[in-house]
């Protein structure tokens, strides 16, 4: 449960839409500041639209009071700008509330980012004990307990695994010890998993500026598991807090395996069987699965029949998922080989354990049928009014047949996979593509001429369903097909060349 933010404008009357989110996190990692201050969550701010240029004030309605005592007075919101938090200790405490008065908040601009609550143990009065308080809070202190790696990660259920703890300065640098400081581990955030017998304690020996520790998870699995490194209650060196990580459970014993699957022209009926609750179904075309296209434990990936539009590892695509035996894929490419792959898998929600190993079936290749025409493969499409749909991240085939034909396909593009190249190669004549928005306006286009491949990219789309043609640049046309691949993936593409 998320706790509430109001904002109040100075000048009555003035109004915008404010998106707020929140997520349970440690404010600290990567950032600044004692966990030991903070609130466990993190406040995204994103005014929309123009801002009003009118002040505000704000109350982060935190609902508890946290503090290296217990019993803070005051807690006190501040704002991530660059390399610091800029906070608002002005402001007043109500309830255990933030409260941010005297409309000291700028402008919407200045609200925009990530917020977090510090408390301190003693009302705020502008001396220099309370000021002092604040930076303690807010700061990188010069000395930290650090964890820098947590191996491996996921880390797995009942299994052991390792901490590096290390001593650094407030630039990130190691401090060698001269004298052996005592280090312990406990969780800071995680409710269904436990660490067996925490605190996990160990020594960074004198001459050294790290120690590896090791420890177990238990009791059950869980996501977003966050660790807090602390000097063993010495408070020479400030504690500090891992980045989340996930703990999951053991694969299935036992391998999903494909019974059958029924291609068709761009279609193809998968059936598969699973001794676990849930499998992964995931298609390449073209050639098998390399290993660093096979599930990663502990992530999780959304599946979607039509070829392309589920979640993408490499060049390979999700397409169905869960205890369902069957599915029908679609929007796949005529004479074209696929590979297909089951991976049995236990747990959700970022902690999931595949199972990688083959089995009976499992993979295995079928190919559709169906014409290099693109008029026979999918029908006649030769305006944006009659486009044929296509999966992304296949190859498709059609051909030119006259200096008049046009050949139009539509596609989908995803929040999740925004960025897009349109790769058409193999011309047997002088051809170009263009790429039209929802609305039917024309947003990119090829720049080759003749039998030049063409790849123009488009980066950051809105989700929705856009069109392309592909048409004879200098009336040039040929019997023999062509090859255009839609590609989509979440990072920005910024090569230009086919």
């Amino acid at each position: 449960d998320y706790n509430p933010v109001t904002l109040n404008f100075q000048t009555p009357g003035t109004t915008q839409e404010v998106i707020v989110s929140a997520k349970a996190t440690e404010p600290t990692v990567g950032r600044a500041g004692n966990p030991e201050n903070a609130l466990d969550l993190v406040y995204t701010i994103k005014p929309v639209g123009t801002d009003p240029n009118d002040a505000l004030n704000a109350t982060f309605a935190t609902g508890t009071a946290v503090g290296t005592t217990g019993t803070a007075k005051r807690n006190i919101a501040a704002k991530w700008e660059n390399d610091a938090w800029k906070d608002y200790r002005n402001g007043k405490s109500g309830a255990n509330d933030a409260i941010i008065n005297d409309y000291s908040i700028a402008n919407s601009t200045a609200l925009a980012g990530d917020w977090a609550v510090f408390s301190i143990s003693q009302e705020y009065d502008n001396t220099d004990a309370a000021n002092t308080a604040v930076d303690a809070a807010i700061s990188t202190a010069a000395k930290n307990v650090v964890i820098t790696n947590i191996s491996p990660n996921p880390v797995q259920l009942n299994r052991p695994f390792t901490v590096t703890v290390q001593l650094q300065d407030q630039f990130g640098q190691p401090i060698t010890t001269e004298t052996p400081v005592n280090v312990e581990l406990t969780k800071k955030l995680g409710a269904t998993t436990t660490i067996t017998d925490e605190p996990v304690k160990g020594v960074i020996t004198a001459g050294s500026s790290f120690t590896t520790l090791t420890a177990t998870a238990s009791t059950a699995a869980g996501a977003n598991i966050q660790l807090q490194a602390d000097d063993d209650a010495a408070n020479v060196y400030t504690p500090t807090v891992s980045k989340a990580f996930n703990v999951v459970a053991d694969a299935p014993a036992t391998q999903a395996t494909i019974v059958t699957i029924t291609p068709a022209n761009t279609t193809a009926d998968i059936a598969w069987t699973t001794s676990a609750a849930t499998a992964l179904i995931v298609l390449k075309a073209g050639e098998p699965l390399t290993k660093a296209e096979y599930p990663v434990n502990g992530t999780t990936y959304t599946a979607d029949a039509l070829y392309g539009a589920g979640s993408q590892i490499g060049d390979a695509v999700v397409v169905a998922k869960g205890a369902t035996a069957a599915a029908t894929v679609r929007s796949l490419s005529p004479n074209t080989t696929y590979y297909a792959y089951a991976f049995a898998f236990a747990g959700s929600n970022g902690t999931e354990s595949y199972k990688l190993s083959a089995a009976s079936g499992n993979p295995q290749a079928f190919t559709t049928s169906g014409s290099n025409d693109d008029d026979v493969a999918f029908g006649e499409n030769n305006t944006r009014e009659t486009s044929r749909t296509i999966g992304t991240n296949t190859p498709v085939k059609g051909t030119i047949k006259d200096a008049t034909d046009e050949d139009w396909f539509n596609f989908s593009v995803s929040s999740a996979n925004p960025n897009v190249r349109a790769q058409l190669s193999n011309l047997p004549a002088g051809y170009n593509v263009e790429i039209y928005n929802t609305e039917g306006k024309r947003i990119r286009r090829g720049i080759r001429l003749g039998q030049g491949s063409e790849g123009p990219v488009i980066n950051g789309l809105a989700a929705g369903t856009y069109t392309l043609k592909i048409y004879s640049s200098d009336g040039s046309s040929s019997a023999e097909p062509y090859t255009l691949k839609v590609g989509t993936k979440s990072s920005e593409i910024f090569s230009v060349t086919p």
